[in-house]
């Protein structure tokens, strides 16, 4: 087995709720499990302040360990320096690539100038010279080809979820009548389908959003639906912790994951680990697992009516969906990912 170096963005156990820091921390400890002393350079947290620490100790360990393989788990801003050393010592090189800047408008609209131009450089320069890109979906890849991208060597290998997570067995009943979204201000995220959402639901099922609605678009869905009309039908929720969004989950009948684009979608896989069926958007990474397990149903969340039959079939066999959410959930563990990855490694180092 090939010597393997990880290198990201992997942040605090606080900070790891979701997305790409909970992606990193959680396949960098499967694969040392799997790994053990083939993982070199143990992951380290850095401040944002101590950017110079984390470059001198990145260049520090390749030279001194001399890896096989790197294997970039989040884009950050050690990605330019990873191919400089590339160049220098010849390791293989393996990119998983979360999202693209011309993918998704929303991202591009809510980065700065920097960070626009420091993904535009790891997307000319970096990601073309990988031995590997690693996307969770075929969604990404597909949005990537019809963006003009044309990298080579794509891999597609979903994410985890955490074990611990797993319910001990389906639900038999739905436990009231309140549907969930965790999501938050951002458009690819679906805050302005919170209407469509709110005309799709029976008179007495309440929707709970979790995430900041701040921009004023999502302060006036909330000044239009939440105050004047529907009082307790609707609620905001500040983020929560990680336990958190598990007990709101343990209360709720079904997810909704209404981004009109998402690479893949974590909480998917959450919420399938609870036992909880899910109605997403085709657009998001997710969906394919979602509907090859029967564990929900996919959806237009701009119609209404879409919404609407989506959560009547769901309630109308609750529990066989419970059942293909659960083993969705048993299915896709960070150790199966984490063997995927490694099948890739050892095919590039044999």
């Amino acid at each position: 087995m090939p010597s393997i170096m990880l290198v990201g963005e992997f942040g605090t156990e606080d900070q790891r709720r979701g997305g790409m820091l909970h992606f990193a921390g959680a396949l960098g400890e499967a694969l040392e499990r799997r790994l053990g002393r083939q993982v070199l350079n143990p992951r380290k947290r850095f401040s944002n302040r101590n950017r110079l620490a984390q470059a001198l100790s990145l260049i520090v360990s390749a030279v001194r360990d001399r890896p096989a393989v790197v294997h970039q788990l989040t884009s950050g801003f050690d990605s330019l320096l990873i191919i400089l050393l590339r160049l220098c010592l010849g390791f293989k090189l393996v990119f998983t690539v979360h999202s693209l800047i011309r993918t998704s408008p929303a991202l591009r609209e809510r980065t700065g100038p920097l960070e626009r131009l420091r993904r535009n450089l790891i997307e000319r320069i970096v990601l073309p010279r990988c031995d590997a890109l690693v996307a969770p979906s075929e969604t990404l890849v597909s949005a990537a080809t019809a963006c003009g991208y044309s990298f080579r060597h794509w891999v597609v290998i979903p994410h985890g979820v955490d074990r611990e997570l797993l319910a001990t067995r389906p639900r038999e009943t739905a436990p009231g009548r309140q549907v969930l979204v965790i999501g938050g201000d951002w458009r690819e995220k679906g805050a302005d389908r919170i209407p469509e959402i709110l005309s799709a639901l029976s008179s007495d099922e309440r929707l709970v959003w979790v995430g900041e609605l701040e921009c004023k678009s999502s302060r006036a869905i909330v000044e239009r639906f939440v105050r004047p009309n529907l009082g307790p039908a609707f609620s905001v929720y500040p983020p929560r912790s990680r336990m958190g969004i598990v007990e709101l989950l343990d209360a709720s009948d079904l997810l909704l994951v209404p981004s009109p684009y998402e690479s893949f979608g974590l909480v998917v896989l959450e919420a399938a680990a609870r036992g909880v069926p899910v109605l997403v958007a085709r657009t998001v990474g997710a969906a394919s697992i979602v509907n090859a397990f029967g564990a929900g149903r996919t959806c237009d969340f701009s119609d209404a009516t879409s919404i609407r039959s989506g959560l009547q079939a769901i309630r109308a066999d609750y529990t066989k969906y419970s059942r293909a959410a659960l083993a969705m959930g048993q299915e896709h563990g960070w150790g199966r990912a984490a063997q995927q990855y490694i099948q890739i490694y050892e095919q590039l180092a044999p």
